[in-house]
């Protein structure tokens, strides 16, 4: 998978929990609070959702999916035309709850690019 995003139904990959994406996620913070550019808010929201899925603690897990989904929103208005900043978005509503709104905003990601075999399989994860 890249770097900008993850799938649905996997957790992060070996070696990948908390500690190893935390220094990630602050340096991505520091670049936006520099530069904000689209490829520091499509990282920082995917690196979220990992770090989310990680997690073990609840609060911090509602914490990162907020700030994944903020980032990814972020990133959707830069960039309406790019599909992993949309499944990023689907993903951090998704572990909020927010159902209904993740499909949509999956099927949208989809319509961008219907091959990609990430977005395919969160999109059937989710039903839609």
């Amino acid at each position: 998978l890249t770097h900008h995003g993850i799938a649905l139904a996997s957790g992060p990959g070996p070696g990948k929990g908390l500690p190893q994406l935390e220094p990630a996620a602050v340096l991505l913070r520091q670049a936006i609070a520099v530069k904000p550019i689209f490829e520091a808010y499509v990282n920082l929201a995917g690196v979220c959702n990992q770090m989310a899925q990680a997690s073990q603690d609840t609060a911090l897990k509602r914490s990162l999916y907020l700030e994944a989904e903020a980032s990814a929103s972020q990133a959707v208005k830069m960039a309406p035309q790019n599909p992993q900043a949309w499944n990023n978005l689907a993903i951090a509503l998704y572990f909020q709850d927010k159902r209904t709104e993740a499909v949509q905003t999956l099927r949208r990601a989809f319509d961008l690019a219907p091959g990609d075999p990430q977005i395919t399989a969160n999109l059937k994860a989710l039903g839609g």
